[in-house]
């Protein structure tokens, strides 16, 4: 048996720390729900809640207010002498949506119904998903309305009167077919195209269709024009029970002549506040007193610091975005360069994973739109093209295909050549992998005849 002593290195994480890197991977709403659970288990702690309903003019004062009080700790500087005009971009205001439940449930009463009926029609209507379509099939939802499918297809019936037309439908043909009825002068071609020809369409093979229906391109052109002026998602644009979120950004950026100027958004953030009461009882003579006030004013400034430390660096991290990607700030879409996780941690002297946490579910707002951070993140196409990133190659790629001769659409192998004209040298498969990701059809389906 023989004892030997080793040196080794272990980093140990307090929880301090940990708390810290917690907050930091915390989005905002998160950080809110956060912070009110800690204000119920410390007394020592006090916020002060936003007003989220509030008159707009009012609203729109304060953050001006906002606006104009910010101290040096809230905004983020950035110089690039350009000696274009100055901009600034319009904030984002929470607009009023009605949802497709409440549009539909407002037309019931012109239908004069029965009492069942229209209970069987409001159970239906709260079983459409976003777009409008059945949550299920009419067999399922006869069962879980405990219905006969007879009565269950005569309240349909009601529903497929209602607009937005489409509603209702089962799957993409029936919804189709619902609207194409609806249609005061539908081509003769029409309710073929859609029960049995939607898959040679979407491949825009008009040439078989032609052969297949037994009639000319140029019938099958206008019958599919009238097609595509129905809608296959007939409750896009309404808001559901279930919507995402309204996005509140948690930092702008705002393009001034010459320079960019980034401002921490906690207009909507609890403010934090010490209970001075408490406080004082720290000098106190109840020592067991003392030491409980102690420990909790010691959480307290913890809880400060670790949000005041997510709060320094998310600013440090926006800002190398913004000096690493300012042409995207400066001309918009389509001028990322390549970016790492790593290129922000080496500028800022700080790991990776810091910069991941950082940047996670957090929200940036500038003149050309809202973006999530991760979103400035684009690797290059290639080692050999280590300036030209994913993003700039895609953006090429569409402004060939808008030019491209709609009759004679460039194959992806031609499009690598078109691409390769622009210094940009990728494979065809790279190039059917980008045309994808951007939702470009292939050749035949952007053919025109």
């Amino acid at each position: 048996m023989k004892l030997e002593l080793t040196q080794t290195q272990k980093q140990v994480i307090t929880l301090q720390m940990q708390q810290s890197l917690k907050i930091l991977q915390m989005s905002t709403l998160d950080l809110e729900q956060y912070i009110q659970n800690e204000v119920l288990e410390n007394p020592l702690l006090e916020i002060e809640m936003p007003q989220e309903e509030e008159d707009p003019g009012e609203a729109r004062l304060k953050k001006l207010e906002w606006l104009e009080s910010m101290d040096h700790s809230n905004t983020y500087q950035y110089d690039y002498f350009s000696q274009e005009d100055s901009r600034e971009p319009s904030l984002l205001e929470k607009g009023a949506h009605v949802s497709l439940t409440d549009v539909l449930l407002q037309q019931l009463p012109g239908f004069r119904l029965s009492s069942a009926m229209e209970l069987l029609v409001r159970r239906i209507i709260e079983n459409l998903d976003e777009n409008g379509y059945l949550t299920c099939s009419k067999e399922q939802l006869a069962h879980f309305l405990k219905v006969t499918l007879q009565k269950l297809e005569e309240a349909l019936t009601i529903l497929h009167r209602m607009d937005p037309a489409g509603v209702g439908a089962e799957d993409l043909r029936e919804c189709l077919l619902i609207q194409a009825r609806r249609m005061e002068s539908p081509h003769p071609l029409l309710f073929e195209l859609i029960e049995h020809h939607l898959d040679t369409l979407a491949k825009n093979h008009l040439d078989k269709l032609a052969q297949d229906l037994g009639a000319t391109i140029e019938e099958v052109k206008k019958a599919r024009a009238q097609l595509l002026s129905l809608n296959p998602k007939p409750g896009n644009g309404y808001s559901a029970y279930n919507a995402v979120p309204y996005i509140r950004p948690d930092l702008f950026v705002v393009h001034f002549e010459g320079r960019f100027e980034i401002i921490y958004n906690d207009y909507f953030q609890p403010k934090i506040t010490l209970n001075a009461f408490y406080r004082n009882i720290v000098n106190g003579g109840d020592k067991e007193a003392t030491a409980y006030i102690r420990e909790r004013l010691q959480k307290a400034e913890q809880l400060i610091a670790s949000i005041q430390q997510r709060k320094a660096t998310m600013m440090n991290c926006s800002g190398a975005i913004v000096r690493r990607q300012t042409r995207f700030f400066q001309e918009g879409p389509g001028h990322l360069v390549p970016m790492t996780l790593a290129d922000v941690a080496k500028d800022l002297g700080i790991h990776p994973s810091t910069v991941s946490r950082a940047i996670h579910g957090k929200y940036l707002q500038c003149q050309w739109g809202t973006y999530r951070l991760g979103d400035f993140f684009s690797r290059h196409v290639s080692k050999k093209l280590e300036n030209t990133s994913q993003d700039m190659a895609i953006t090429h790629l569409q402004r060939i295909i808008e030019k491209e001769n709609p009759k004679k659409p460039f194959s992806d192998q031609q499009l690598a050549e078109q691409l390769a004209k622009l210094g940009i040298h990728i494979s065809r498969r790279t190039v059917t992998k980008y045309r994808e990701l951007a939702g470009i059809p292939s050749a035949a389906g952007r053919k025109r005849y």
